[in-house]
């Protein structure tokens, strides 16, 4: 193999590694997401809650599962995204 041609082998696999880390990203639940919907649920008052308890209890498994596996199922960010897409309509802070 000439340099040129490792140099290509080399920049390939970079390449690839980049997306399968953009792949990766897709199936995570940003933090920032994350955050904002725990926030709707209130420790006090659980009847006051601007969320389901199932949701809340459902983004909790999902965030641990993050922690615990490279990256979530579709059908989980689904989920997640539904439920993100709900409340954020809903919300007139």
């Amino acid at each position: 193999m000439t340099k040129s041609a490792i140099e290509k082998a080399v920049l390939f696999r970079q390449n690839k590694l980049s997306k399968t880390q953009q792949h990766i990203q897709k199936h995570k639940i940003p933090e920032g997401k994350y955050i904002w919907l725990v926030s709707l649920w209130n420790e006090e008052e659980p009847e006051a809650s601007e969320i389901t308890l199932r949701e809340y209890k459902a983004i909790k498994n999902m965030w641990w599962q993050q922690k615990q596996k490279p990256m979530l199922s579709k059908a989980q960010i689904k989920w997640f995204n539904d439920i993100y897409e709900r409340y954020q309509r809903a919300d007139i802070r």
